[in-house]
């Protein structure tokens, strides 16, 4: 093993996110505010094919959390998918770096950001908000894959309809079967800046229909001004990839006391 070419991006924040390849195609993305270079894998010295540099909203800088670089890329069908911290989900396409939409998923000025990469899948594209120590809402959504239109959209906390809880809900505790959890909960009105967010993994098993997320800790960071179990916060959720309407939810750290959260990521497998 030995050293075939090096690339400088000249920009000064660390590169914290992997490189991705497609083809004869090497994708690196830098730390926020973004430049996202396509480098030629079949030329001397990695030549640069292509490089994009969305707009940035610089307020954006000072929710991206605990020195991670924010957002992040994903590859499917010649195009690739772009999460940015301030907000933006853009798809470009993966020969010539043009963009095919670009849509406006989360609202940096209320603290809230991208901090994953979304998770294209067949017609899908999923991605869930980052921002909980900002007493944001924490959601999922699903992209139509064509043009980047919002086809759902549900909560980690509020009302069963805004979090997806109907019929087919089967929870993992028993006192989860009472309607309205996601408001009961908590104290009046507090689910309203909640917290559990969804910046981690998510993961879609095609056997079964369903995606997976975690969700984080609850906000504020001071228990005892949320009493309650506080949920769908800092649990696991399986939905529907459709519609997404939530099939269970396993709770990991009820009443979470320190910000511990459940959105480290997980792995799908079979076994006896």
């Amino acid at each position: 093993m030995q050293l075939a070419a090096t690339f400088r991006t000249g920009h000064p924040g660390r590169v914290t996110e992997a490189p991705l390849i497609q083809d004869h195609l090497l994708f690196l993305l830098t730390a926020f505010p973004h430049t996202l270079y396509a480098l030629d894998l079949t030329q001397p010295g990695l030549p640069i094919k292509w490089q994009f540099r969305p707009d940035e909203d610089s307020a954006a800088l000072g929710y991206i959390c605990c020195g991670k670089s924010g957002g992040g890329m994903a590859l499917a069908d010649r195009r690739l998918y772009l999460n940015t911290p301030d907000g933006w989900t853009i798809a470009l396409d993966t020969e010539t770096g043009a963009t095919l939409w670009a849509a406006r998923t989360a609202d940096p000025s209320s603290g809230e950001t991208l901090s994953a990469a979304p998770l294209p899948s067949g017609d899908t594209v999923f991605l869930g908000n980052a921002g909980d120590r900002c007493g944001v809402r924490g959601w999922i959504a699903a992209l139509d894959a064509a043009d980047g239109r919002i086809l759902w959209r549900r909560y980690s906390t509020g009302p069963d309809a805004a979090v997806g809880i109907g019929a087919d809900f089967r929870p993992v505790q028993q006192a989860d079967v009472a309607a309205e959890r996601g408001v009961t909960s908590w104290p009046p009105s507090a689910w309203q800046q909640g917290g559990g967010t969804v910046p981690g993994v998510i993961l879609r098993d095609e056997a079964t229909g369903l995606i997976l997320h975690g969700t984080g800790y609850p906000a504020p960071w001071v228990p005892d001004q949320r009493q309650g179990d506080n949920r769908w916060t800092s649990g696991l959720f399986a939905r529907d990839a459709k519609t997404g309407m939530a099939r269970w939810f396993l709770p990991i750290n009820t009443h979470d006391l320190y910000g511990l959260g459940a959105t480290a990521p997980n792995l799908l497998l079979d076994r006896e």
